[in-house]
């Protein structure tokens, strides 16, 4: 990948190719890990997820044909989402089963912002990130929890309340209270996310941390669960997951590439004449479950600190829970 992965310029102009392809999944399809996420969610289809940089992928999709209805999707790229919004609904998918909106999944405070309308059939009217969703149309997070329901209807009327008063305010507020909230997703699904910032020739431990800190506060303590699809080696990945900050329990599983194989090559490995072994090329999911919520405030200050000395270089080592003691 070239260091623009990194970038939301990149994706705008990949998105806005209007020879582009109209739906893509990297590394691997949902098929192919469809049983160890159902596995992690328990078969619960009430279940509440969240898609972090979920660009063009079918992994919502396909999962709403399964049952999932209560998902919200994000990518850095507006272009993106715009494009995804017009093909649900074109393929009959309502914002309340699958809601997607422009957000970087290292800040998702920033992630969406008011509108006002205009024009004299809807003088007023509230719109969020040019969806044409007025505020009472906005998914619920948790709407099965009665409390949250409550919360959630607060902050509804609070921003109706600035836009009614004619208040500029309106114009700056984000909707990350009902969106996302602490401690309110069953699940956070990534799939080459985490890849495109590890590719960033900037900053790359910097952003890292900051995105597992927005994936940790927005996961419900004890039940959530992080599933990542990733093309690098756990040595990798679990040097940024393991950290004593986060407290995640976190195993992982190889998944043979299998389109890099040769047609007609059952086994990649053997050898054919004078034809040297062929290398299995693996692609990896990362399972991480939260287990104490209490962990990120406690430890987070002081790693950040020895991350930041070099931001543009992975975690040492030393600030890593042992395999045995996370797991």
């Amino acid at each position: 990948m070239p260091p623009a992965f990194g970038t939301k310029e990149h994706w705008d102009a990949e998105y806005g190719d209007p020879d582009g392809e109209e739906s893509y999944d990297w590394l691997l399809t949902f098929a192919e890990v469809a049983d160890f996420v159902e596995q992690s969610l328990g078969g619960d289809k009430s279940k509440l997820i969240v898609h972090l940089g979920s660009g063009n992928s079918q992994f919502p999709e396909d999962m709403w044909k399964l049952g999932y209805k209560h998902q919200i999707a994000t990518d850095i790229s507006e272009v993106c989402c715009k494009n995804m919004r017009t093909r649900y609904k074109k393929l009959g998918i309502s914002h309340e089963e699958i809601f997607f909106c422009a957000a970087d999944c290292r800040d998702l405070l920033e992630g969406i912002k008011l509108k006002t309308a205009t024009g004299a059939d809807n003088p007023g009217e509230t719109l969020v990130d040019r969806c044409c969703l007025h505020i009472d149309e906005l998914p619920l997070v948790s709407s099965d929890n009665a409390e949250m329901e409550t919360k959630n209807q607060a902050v509804k009327d609070s921003l109706r309340q600035k836009n009614n008063n004619g208040s500029e305010e309106h114009e700056g507020a984000t909707l990350n209270q009902l969106l996302f909230p602490d401690d309110s997703y069953d699940m956070v699904l990534e799939k080459s996310a985490m890849d495109a910032m590890f590719c960033d020739d900037g900053d790359h431990a910097s952003a890292i941390m900051q995105y597992l800190r927005e994936v940790h506060r927005i996961l419900k303590a004890d039940t959530g669960v992080f599933f990542i699809v990733s093309m690098h080696k756990p040595h990798e990945v679990e040097r940024y997951l393991r950290l004593k900050c986060f407290g995640w329990r976190v195993r992982h599983i190889a998944m043979e590439d299998t389109s890099s194989r040769p047609r007609g090559d059952e086994n990649s490995s053997t050898t054919s004449g004078d034809r040297p072994p062929r290398r299995k090329n693996y692609h990896y999911c990362f399972i991480c479950t939260k287990l104490d919520k209490s962990i990120l405030p406690r430890e987070w200050d002081a790693v950040y600190a020895e991350v930041m000395k070099e931001p543009d270089v992975d975690p040492p080592k030393y600030l890593m829970v042992p395999a045995d003691d996370a797991a």
